[in-house]
């Protein structure tokens, strides 16, 4: 079969090979470029952003936003510089540019994005001749991201562009695609330590009501994700979730933000589905645009996909991943979340089947030590060593998780100057709960206990970062594991059941509550947790304490 026709590839390609096509003399049969961007946009979803670019661009101009929208940075830059090239008078292409060098939500942008993008916001204010009034307010509002990024945290440059977006929408209070992106950098903003989510409340109640009306916007399905991304919220995003799958169906991101939500709720199945898209999506793309192995999308996803196989007892599909991710031979070690993802996995792989022998023997991350980073790597480093502590501890190798316990806590003492919430305090509840069960090895009951609850109350102070699955062990689940290793049943079944409002759908945490019911006599309530954990596992699961389970409901 001819590669120009395009029944054989995702509808994505087309617009490439037009060109590629054209140029050889074949044919694509009934296919045209505007209907290639007609395809695209069909499986983007529907965006209408205005421009003063030629009209030969706008279609096209409307596509690099709708990926703008679902995160799919990299391929969005390719068009948006396209358009500039198509165009050279089209400053909205050099903003475009410079806004996926911003990517909110995600990790700060490097030093080398923080050049380009000035770069590229350089270049849309000299091509702003024709701009419009609203297009000029949208280039300055990007500029004040990247100026002065060598003399100003992150954070107060992302507050003053969300007060610059603030201006535009003032001054065009009718334009949709202005309200989407003044919204994002209200989100962007959010502190993790506010408990009410009074923000994301806020903001999520306007993208449901603009989601209403525009039905099949990727940036509304994905935004309303975001906002209600945590336990509490989760329920009121189920419907945005099913539906960005539907609207962006060839975008690897957009079809594993359906898998937060997913995840959040315990919907094991679903986030599964989701999630395995996702990495098929991804592959795709790497194929397509040469990038190679391990990109992000794909990690990303696979960390999501092994924590629910492992909720789900599927041990076997959970080591696939992991023997996969560490088959990867180069990965972009200046990506922080490639970094946390990729070692994450067979953390979690270890940790959740409490494989504490092979916990204490995982491999340091040297060469993301050497080349240090971000948040996101730097706590990679620090969920390396805290698995390597507790699981020296829990094989009776004391001497190791001193020496490993030691190099944590220079991660948390260096990682307390972080300037974002989660960084600081992800690090600091590792070296708490490492420290919680090296006091009880050495028979420190008072001690380790008090360690174990001050990490918990640190850890529901800060909800988890967007680009972790959940926490590895929970520090509410850890403190049931440790008040049952104590004797203390009743205690223990507390802290499972406070675990499971956090984190829902664990696998461990169903199986913990469940045994200290049972020591606790409380019988009826252990049968009832054990219940609840075959209603999670898959009938395929393979994971030993499935079979306790099943014997004690029988």
């Amino acid at each position: 079969m001819s590669a120009c026709n395009p029944s054989y590839l995702t509808i994505l390609a087309i617009m490439s090979l037009v060109a590629a096509c054209t140029e050889t003399g074949e044919v694509i049969p009934g296919a045209s470029e505007s209907v290639a961007l007609s395809a695209v946009a069909d499986v983007l979803g529907e965006v209408s952003f205005d421009t003063s670019c030629i009209p030969e661009v706008r279609e096209e101009f409307n596509v690099a936003v709708a990926m703008l929208h679902s995160f799919e940075f990299d391929e969005s830059r390719r068009m948006f510089e396209d358009i500039a090239v198509k165009d050279p008078n089209c400053a909205m292409a050099h903003w475009g540019i410079a806004m996926t060098y911003y990517h909110p939500l995600w990790a700060p942008p490097t030093v080398e994005e923080l050049t380009q993008g000035a770069a590229s916001v350089a270049m849309a204010r000299d091509k702003a001749i024709r701009a419009t009034k609203r297009e000029q307010l949208y280039i300055e509002a990007i500029r004040i991201f990247f100026d002065d990024a060598d003399d100003s945290l992150h954070r107060e440059r992302a507050r003053r562009y969300e007060e610059a977006m603030a201006l535009v929408f003032e001054a065009n209070p009718m334009d949709r695609e202005t309200e989407i992106f003044y919204l994002l950098a209200g989100l962007s903003n959010v502190d993790p330590t506010d408990k009410t989510y009074a923000i994301q409340d806020r903001i999520g109640a306007v993208l449901e009501k603009l989601f209403i009306e525009m039905p099949n916007h990727p940036g509304l399905a994905h935004y309303i994700i975001h906002s209600y991304d945590y336990p509490d919220l989760a329920d009121r995003a189920v419907h945005a979730a099913d539906r960005y799958i539907e609207i962006a169906e060839t975008m690897p991101h957009a079809l594993h933000m359906s898998g937060h939500i997913y995840t959040q709720l315990g919907m094991w199945d679903r986030s599964i589905h989701a999630n395995i898209l996702s990495v098929d999506a991804a592959l795709e793309r790497a194929a397509m645009f040469g990038l190679g192995e391990g990109t992000q999308n794909e990690l990303h996803s696979l960390d999501y996909l092994v924590y629910a196989y492992l909720q789900r007892g599927e041990n076997d599909k959970a080591q696939a991943i992991v023997d996969r991710v560490l088959s990867f031979k180069e990965l972009n070690l200046n990506n922080g979340v490639i970094v946390f993802n990729s070692s994450a996995v067979p953390v979690r792989y270890a940790m959740e089947r409490h494989d504490w022998e092979t916990a204490a023997e995982l491999p340091f991350l040297t060469e993301v030590e050497a080349v240090g980073g971000n948040d996101q790597s730097m706590s990679a480093v620090a969920l390396r060593y805290w698995a390597r502590v507790i699981g020296a501890v829990r094989s009776d190798k004391l001497e190791q998780a001193e020496v490993d316990f030691a190099e944590l806590e220079k991660i948390a003492v260096a990682m307390a100057l972080d300037e974002r919430a989660w960084g600081r305090n992800t690090s600091e509840v590792f070296r708490l709960q490492a420290a919680s069960w090296l006091a009880l090895a050495k028979g420190e009951h008072n001690r380790a206990e008090q360690l174990m609850r001050a990490a918990a109350d640190l850890e529901d102070q800060t909800d988890k970062s967007s680009i972790s699955p959940g926490r590895v062990l929970p520090a509410h689940e850890q403190l049931g594991d440790l008040l049952a290793e104590l004797d203390r049943p009743e205690e223990a079944l507390a802290a499972y059941e406070e675990s499971m409002t956090h984190a829902p759908g664990r696998f461990n945490t169903y199986l913990g509550a469940a045994r200290a019911a049972d020591a606790a006599g409380k019988t009826a309530m252990a049968r009832d947790y054990y219940e609840k954990l075959l209603e999670v596992v898959s009938d395929q699961g393979d994971r030993p304490q499935i079979a306790e389970a099943r014997a004690a409901i029988d």
